[in-house]
C-alpha cells in the first residue's frame, strides 16, 4: 500500500502534515469530481488549513477537476473571499510531532 501524502496545516507561521481529513464531511464538496493525481493521493486532493481564533478555516485546495481545470476553494464555495470557514468539521485533528519512528 502507498503512504498517503496528507493535508497540510498551519500552526504558528509553520506548516505541518494534518493526518485528519476534515474536508472529507464537507456536504458540498461530494458534488465536485476530481480527477486522480496519483496513488499516494486516493482521495484526489490536497488540502491546507489553519486556525484562527480557535476556528478551522481551509484556505487551498490542490486538486483538478475530471476536465483539467485546476481547483481552488471557489470550486466548492464560490461565495467565499478564499478561504472558508470549516463549520462542518466536528472531528478531532491529528498532528503528529517529533521525529518519525516506524512508517507503515
Amino acid at each position: 500500500m502507498t503512504i498517503q501524502i496528507t493535508d497540510n496545516i498551519i500552526l504558528d507561521d509553520q506548516t505541518k502534515s494534518l493526518f485528519s481529513e476534515p474536508l472529507r464531511g464537507c456536504p458540498q464538496c461530494g458534488n465536485v469530481k476530481l480527477a486522480r493525481m496519483s496513488t499516494a493521493v486516493w482521495r484526489r486532493y490536497i488540502a491546507t488549513w489553519k486556525i484562527t481564533e480557535q476556528k478551522l478555516f481551509l484556505i487551498n485546495i490542490d486538486a483538478k477537476l475530471e476536465t483539467g481545470e485546476r481547483v481552488s476553494v471557489k470550486t466548492f464555495f464560490p461565495d467565499s473571499s478564499g478561504e472558508v470557514l470549516a463549520d462542518w468539521f466536528t472531528g478531532v485533528l491529528t498532528v503528529p510531532q517529533g521525529r518519525l519512528l516506524k512508517q507503515g
